[in-house]
C-alpha cells in the first residue's frame, strides 16, 4: 500500500471513567430516582464528570476554543444530549458535528471553522485506542467457502482502524497535538485527502492514504459484498488489507 506516516501520538486511559460509569448506573437504573431526584442528580454529579470526559477525550478542542467557550459548547450539548446509556462512545459521537454547530455561533470561534475537523480526529482516536483487539483473519474458513459463496463475503473491519477524509489539513491539525503552545490559526480548505489513524502500543498513528484505498475501507464498512468490491479495487489492496490485519475476518450474506 502507498502510504504516508505522521508521528504517533500517546494516549492514556481516562481518568474520570470509573466514577462517571458509577454515576450513570445510579443515574439510569429504573425505579431508583423519581424525575426530579434523577434532574437534580444528573445536573449535580452526572454533567460535571461529563463535563471532565469530554475535555479529556476532545483536548485540543479545549485547548483551541478556550475554556470558556469549550465550557458553553459542554453545557449545551449535555443538555440537549444527555447521557442515556452506560456507551459513552455513543454520547460523544454527535460531539463533532455539535462542536461545528456552536462554533459558527459563537462569533469569536467562527475564524475557526475547522474545528470540528479536530473534533473529529480526536474522536476517532479514542474510538481507535480503547477498540477491541483485532481477530485472526480465519483463512482455512474462507477456502473452504464455496465458489459460489465468495460474490456473498462482507468483510470485517479491525476495530483499531478508523479513516477520515477532509478538505483541510488533517496532517497540520494532527502535528499540533505535538505542540505545547497554539496559535489559532484560520485554515483555508484545499483538495480532499483521505487518512487512516491506526493504534499502536499506548500511541495512535496518522497515516495518509491514497483515494482509492480510503473508498474500499467505507466501502468494507457499510458491508458491501466481495463481488460489489471487486469492481473497483483494481490495484489490490483487499488482499493487502487482509495480510495487514486491517481486515481481520468475515461474514457470509451478512450474519
Amino acid at each position: 500500500m502507498n502510504v504516508m506516516t505522521y508521528p504517533k501520538v500517546p494516549m492514556s486511559p481516562l481518568s474520570v471513567n470509573e466514577e462517571l460509569d458509577s454515576c450513570l448506573q445510579t443515574f439510569l437504573a429504573k425505579g431508583h430516582l423519581s424525575v426530579e431526584q434523577k434532574l437534580a442528580f444528573y445536573n449535580d454529579k452526572v454533567q460535571g464528570l461529563l463535563h471532565e470526559y469530554l475535555i479529556q477525550v476532545y483536548p485540543m478542542c479545549h485547548q483551541l476554543a478556550g475554556g470558556q467557550y469549550f465550557t458553553q459548547i459542554v453545557q449545551r450539548y449535555t443538555a440537549q444530549f444527555p447521557a442515556d446509556s452506560l456507551d459513552l462512545n455513543k454520547f460523544s459521537e454527535s460531539f463533532p458535528a455539535f462542536v461545528h454547530v456552536q462554533s459558527m455561533q459563537l462569533s469569536e470561534l467562527q475564524v475557526f471553522p475547522h474545528l470540528k475537523e479536530m473534533a473529529r480526529i480526536e474522536y476517532i482516536q479514542y474510538q481507535v485506542y480503547f477498540a477491541e483487539q483485532r481477530a485472526e483473519f480465519d483463512f482455512n474458513a474462507f477456502y473452504d467457502l464455496g465458489e459460489h459463496q465468495y460474490a456473498e463475503v462482507t468483510f470485517v473491519l479491525a476495530a483499531d482502524i478508523g479513516f477520515i477524509s477532509s478538505s483541510y489539513a488533517v496532517a497540520h491539525l494532527w502535528k499540533m497535538q505535538k505542540k505545547t503552545k497554539h496559535v489559532r490559526e484560520k485554515l483555508v480548505p484545499k483538495e480532499v485527502e483521505c487518512y487512516c489513524i491506526v493504534r499502536h502500543i499506548y500511541t495512535v498513528e496518522l497515516i495518509k492514504v491514497d483515494a482509492n484505498l480510503y473508498d474500499l475501507l467505507v466501502s468494507i464498512a457499510k458491508g458491501e459484498s466481495m463481488a460489489a468490491i471487486y469492481k473497483f479495487d483494481q490495484e489490490g489492496y483487499l488482499l493487502e488489507l487482509i495480510k495487514s490485519g486491517w481486515v481481520c475476518g468475515f461474514e457470509l450474506g451478512g450474519k
